[in-house]
């Protein structure tokens, strides 16, 4: 209805003005701890999945069971999907190890990355 698009509208124009979309389009959900980028993994939809990593979505962060989304792309045989993060991974890591001089700021990451997945006492 009505009320779903205006909600929708606003939470998009959030999302477009925060300094750091990648946060918001890393939030899990509250059951299976599953993020967007798990379900676009699991369901083999690689135009979500490329959206998702252009808007800075990880593809690292571990949901309930303790799967990343590339478990369930494997899992479900989603060869196309497995295929792009092959290519996206190398240059993923590329710049990761340019930034390693910045360990205050990954450090902050992680704690972020754990208020996320509510991961009290769980190992990373």
């Amino acid at each position: 209805g009505t009320q779903a698009d205006a909600t929708f509208s606003m939470i998009a124009d959030w999302i477009g003005q925060t300094a750091d979309p990648g946060t918001l389009l890393n939030l899990a959900d509250g059951v299976a701890q599953r993020t967007a980028m798990h379900e676009a993994c699991r369901i083999g939809n690689l135009d979500m999945v490329e959206r998702l990593v252009k808007g800075g979505a990880a593809e690292y962060l571990l949901d309930k069971k303790g799967k990343r989304p590339l478990a369930y792309a494997k899992q479900f045989g989603h060869e196309h999907i497995l295929e792009f993060f092959a290519t996206h991974g190398a240059a993923h890591e590329s710049e990761s190890e340019s930034d390693s001089e910045a360990e205050e700021d990954s450090h902050s990451e992680d704690d972020d990355r754990e208020a996320l997945l509510g991961g009290e006492g769980e190992e990373g």
